[in-house]
């Protein structure tokens, strides 16, 4: 091949894998669909949203639970469960000892901006004085993850989990 017809070639070649490429995400919704035997007419466009969705994907704590005062540690995992990146945000905890609405701890941490499908881990730890009392009682924790709104999501009202510890 001479070098002209091997540049027009690797052109062709190009243009065939970006639109292959194009065509592939357009149809993935579809191809989501017939894999989850989904019949075609029942596909929901808000199911593949394209912008991006912050979750609490995962939330744990850890601690001396019982002593009256501990170190405890609260860990959440953000994901972007959306199809764009979203920008940077803020992720809130808030802790209420007695579950009755009181939140007698809150914290803020700095979220980087995610990828879609990318996660980071926040990590909290307080020295918590559990109060006094004869009655049992569970405490709860609030994890917000784009607790500010300052990301346009394609799901707004998943952002927020409890847990009791």
């Amino acid at each position: 091949m001479t070098t002209d017809k091997h540049e027009q070639y690797i052109k062709k070649v190009w243009v065939f894998a970006i639109l292959f490429s194009l065509v592939g995400f357009l149809l993935s919704p579809l191809a989501f669909a017939v894999s989850a035997n989904i019949p075609p007419q029942q596909i929901n466009p808000k199911q593949f949203p394209m912008e991006p969705d912050l979750v609490p994907y995962f939330l744990w704590t850890g601690g001396n639970v019982g002593a009256t005062s501990t170190a405890y540690h609260f860990f959440t995992t953000v994901k972007n469960m959306g199809m764009t990146a979203a920008g940077l945000s803020k992720t809130r905890l808030r802790v209420d000892l007695r579950s009755n609405g009181s939140w007698e701890f809150e914290a803020v941490k700095n979220t980087g901006a995610l990828i879609p499908g990318g996660a980071e881990g926040e990590l909290w730890a307080f020295a918590i004085t559990l109060p006094n009392s004869a009655t049992p009682y569970v405490s709860t924790f609030e994890i917000c993850v784009d607790a500010l709104t300052s990301i346009f999501e394609s799901h707004e009202r998943n952002n927020c989990r409890l847990k009791t510890f």
